[in-house]
C-alpha cells in the first residue's frame, strides 16, 4: 500500500481487522496513558499489538518498564467462559 502525496499515514492502521480489542484500542485516549499517544508508539509496539490482535491464540502483551498491558478478544471470551462457569459453580 503506497501513501499519496500530502496525506499524513493513519497512525492506527496496524489495528486493521483488531477485532473488539482493535477498536476499543483505537477509542481510547492514549496520550493520558503511560505508554502515550499512539502516534508515538515505536514501530515494534504497534507490531507487536498487530501481531496479537491478528492471531487466533490467547496472547497478552507486556510492554515498558512499567509492565503496561494488553490483551486481545481470544483471552477476554477465555476470562469470560472462566467467570461464567465459577459464577455457575457459586450458584449466581
Amino acid at each position: 500500500m503506497t501513501q499519496e502525496a500530502g496525506t499524513t499515514p493513519d497512525p492506527y492502521a496496524f489495528l486493521a481487522g483488531g477485532g473488539e480489542m482493535g477498536g476499543l484500542i483505537r477509542s481510547m485516549d492514549w496520550s493520558s496513558m503511560p505508554l502515550g499517544a499512539v502516534e508515538s508508539w515505536p514501530q515494534s509496539l504497534c507490531t507487536t499489538v498487530n501481531v496479537c490482535l491478528a492471531s487466533d491464540l490467547p496472547i497478552c502483551v507486556i510492554w515498558g518498564h512499567r509492565g503496561n498491558g494488553g490483551v486481545h478478544d481470544r483471552v477476554v471470551s477465555v476470562v469470560r467462559a472462566r467467570d461464567n462457569v465459577r459464577a455457575h459453580r457459586e450458584g449466581g
